[in-house]
């Protein structure tokens, strides 16, 4: 978005760039959250250290029904403890615990499991132990659909050995089609305002002026503040969110919690 024409920003020269926090940086009330898989869309969320439970939902939508798949959910037993891990559309998943922090499941079925709409593939239940930054990570390592019609059916490897495949070139899949989203529900973090990037208490032209200032390199920011500024929560600071945050102070949109 061309930002020059908003009254203030005539001369604006803007470099979109973004910062990754450690976890040392991270204040010791807030669990800063990464869920990643190889399969499915990443998310990130900043939890109330040592309280409550969070879950993170591995979401698909396929065109083809599931048939087998093999997958390790990966986390940190120091910040997280796993307590529930579910599968509402796969029956009959073999699960087993090989390592401290790791849980594998295993599913195989030809009739196959029905993801036509967005549904919960995997969703893991966890007591939040700690703070700073952590990653949940769900690595698909297979993951096999099928395509029935009697008397035959069509077999293909949407992920074969961890690796995203493109089977519209495979007989049979050439109209396949698949989404995927993740979801991360807990206790989240007040510490800050989302938007309030000067930590004042509330969100104004000046903290749009400020993060612009952070993006060319003017400024620096501190942990809380790059919370902040994540103002369309999508993980990253960058231009977009100084045009949420112009966006909110026009009422053109409502900054997420």
């Amino acid at each position: 978005r061309d930002i020059t024409s908003v009254p203030g920003f005539t001369n604006a020269v803007v470099t979109a760039t973004s910062e990754a926090v450690s976890s040392a940086d991270v204040p010791s009330n807030v669990l800063e959250v990464s869920a990643v898989s190889n399969l499915f869309t990443d998310a990130t969320a900043a939890l109330n250290a040592n309280s409550g439970q969070m879950t993170v939902s591995y979401r698909l939508q396929a065109s083809e029904k599931v048939v087998n798949a093999h997958w390790a959910l990966h986390y940190d037993p120091s910040k997280l403890t796993l307590t529930n891990v579910s599968h509402p559309k796969l029956t009959g998943v073999k699960s087993g615990i090989p390592a401290d922090g790791v849980e594998t499941g295993i599913y195989s079925n030809l009739t196959g499991a029905d993801f036509n709409t967005m549904s919960d593939f995997v969703v893991a239940t966890f007591d939040v132990i700690g703070s700073g930054k952590t990653t949940v990570n769900l690595d698909v390592v297979d993951l096999g659909v099928g395509k029935f019609t009697k008397p035959t059916a069509q077999l293909a490897d949407l992920v074969y050995n961890h690796e995203v495949q493109n089977i519209t070139t495979e007989s049979g899949f050439a109209g396949f089609t698949y989404n995927t989203a993740t979801i991360i529900n807990g206790d989240f973090a007040s510490a800050f305002l989302r938007g309030d990037v000067d930590m004042n208490g509330s969100v104004t032209i000046n903290d749009a002026t400020l993060l612009q200032q952070y993006l060319a390199e003017f400024v620096s920011l501190n942990t809380e503040q790059l919370l902040a500024a994540d103002a369309n929560k999508d993980g990253k600071v960058n231009i977009n969110d100084v045009t949420a945050i112009q966006r909110a102070l026009v009422d053109l949109v409502v900054l997420p919690d």
